[in-house]
């Protein structure tokens, strides 16, 4: 009888931790859907951050953004208007203005 209830206990506590690790997963994985985006949010602040004092940084850090890997038009916005202002205070010439460009694309 002992046996028995050893064995139900012992099925119960794998279900227990298999839907556990499902759960897991799963949250990872949301997660993971976000994790690129707050990743280039924060490059973008620091590059604001740094935008007055060290143009050429902010620029630096600008240009090793992977624009097609933003998501979202807010984003696509702030990473056009800082990358515009960060070649315009390293004086260069502007004849196709990345926010003219990157405004003129349609995304998905």
């Amino acid at each position: 009888m002992e046996d028995k209830t050893a064995i139900k206990k012992a099925k119960r506590i794998s279900v227990l931790l298999m839907s556990n690790l499902i759960c897991l997963l799963i949250m990872q994985m949301l997660a993971g859907c976000n994790k690129s985006a707050y990743i280039i949010e924060n490059t973008l602040d620091k590059a604001e951050e740094l935008m007055s004092e060290h143009p050429d940084s902010a620029l630096h850090i600008l240009s090793a953004i992977n624009a097609e890997a933003i998501t979202g038009d807010d984003l696509m916005a702030d990473y056009a208007l800082l990358l515009t202002k960060a070649q315009y205070k390293n004086y260069i010439n502007c004849k196709n203005c990345t926010i003219i460009y990157l405004g003129g694309t349609k995304r998905s």
